[in-house]
């Protein structure tokens, strides 16, 4: 650590604009996924047959969730990767702080999430659009296959707090996992362990369902926002009782 009195946020500022070139990876492995969740999606739409007398029909199901449910996957895996001591260690390429570290990455976190919001919102546009194109038209049937430019920008605010919440979770899980090496191992199997049991003994997982169930947008925003801010607070203050360098 330097003995050179740091300002905090031209520190963050710093290794924010310095990180978003750094790590262009990460936006990289964020198309990869998206693409690769597009074919599926398109390919490997779902099914159903029916058949009555004569009349044979077939009805294809296209949905943008895999697009969204990878890039959320994308978002964690991300998010917590910042958190290990190959990342951390390239903050001492500047004069910083954890807090100055800890806040560009809030900041990168929050430009991917936005990246990743907009981009997956899209590529459910391009879902639809070549759905279009390589369909009977008079045989498309949608209640939602139009969105108007306010549902469109709903659903990507709405996508971008998704992402910042799992992002920030990711941020926290990681922080914690690097406490000790053996927390790789103990944290993982005791979230599937909460997971299994909110499964058998409620049929959902409750705290999942405490976002995804909530009608009010200000209230789904004000449960993001909190739950945000504690987990990114927790994973502060793990991070600072890490050693400055390992």
């Amino acid at each position: 650590m330097s003995f050179i009195e740091v300002n905090e946020w031209k520190a963050a500022k710093k290794q924010f604009f310095y990180k978003l070139t750094a790590y262009k990876g990460f936006f990289i492995s964020l198309f990869i996924a998206q693409f690769v969740a597009l074919v599926f999606s398109y390919g490997g739409g779902m099914h159903t047959s029916i058949s009555v007398d004569l009349v044979s029909l077939t009805v294809s199901f296209y949905s943008g969730d895999m697009l969204f449910g990878f890039t959320l996957i994308w978002a964690f895996i991300v998010a917590a990767k910042l958190t290990s001591e190959n990342y951390r260690n390239n903050d001492f390429s500047f004069v910083s702080t954890r807090i100055s570290s800890n806040l560009s990455n809030i900041a990168l976190i929050a430009t991917l999430s936005f990246v990743g919001s907009v981009t997956s919102l899209m590529a459910g546009v391009l879902l639809r659009v070549i759905v279009y194109f390589t369909t009977d038209i008079g045989m498309i049937y949608g209640k939602n296959y139009l969105l108007s430019p306010p549902e469109l920008l709903t659903g990507i605010y709405a996508a971008f707090l998704y992402l910042a919440l799992v992002c920030a979770a990711g941020y926290l899980i990681g922080a914690v996992v690097q406490m000790h090496k053996v927390l790789i191992v103990l944290v993982p199997a005791v979230l599937f362990g909460l997971v299994s049991y909110e499964l058998t003994k409620f049929g959902t997982i409750r705290w999942v369902e405490y976002f995804t169930s909530e009608g009010s947008l200000l209230m789904f925003t004000l449960k993001v926002i909190s739950a945000v801010l504690i987990f990114f607070a927790g994973a502060l203050v793990l991070s600072n009782r890490l050693e400055v360098r390992r």
